[in-house]
């Protein structure tokens, strides 16, 4: 990734509110059904910057650990880190949606 040239100005305060959804107060209601909600999070456009690292730390899991020796299985707890980098047109990440990745690739270590 590219770092920010010094010489780049940030556009004014109103124009960065809407690259990054603050948006004014609308008359009525929000909708509820997902269908009908806008997807901003997979919406390109330029967000000024890339980000090197964006994530969670810390994340306490259990895992299987398996063993050619006895006792074959053990349960264990892994602690683990899982960020990405976002280029500067994605606004950003679905963090939530990893933790049961997590959970699907537990098939035990070697």
């Amino acid at each position: 990734m590219q770092p920010i040239k010094s010489k780049e100005i940030l556009p004014a305060k109103p124009e960065r509110h809407r690259r990054f959804g603050s948006t004014d107060p609308i008359p009525g209601s929000k909708p509820t059904d997902k269908e009908q909600m806008t997807d901003l999070q997979n919406h390109r456009e330029d967000y000024l910057f890339p980000i090197d690292h964006v994530g969670i730390c810390r994340v306490q899991h259990p895992i299987l650990v398996c063993s050619a020796l006895e006792p074959r299985t053990q349960t264990s707890i892994a602690t683990i880190t899982l960020t990405t980098s976002l280029p500067r047109e994605s606004k950003g990440i679905n963090i939530p949606a990893w933790s049961p990745a997590v959970r699907q690739h537990n098939t035990g270590m070697r």
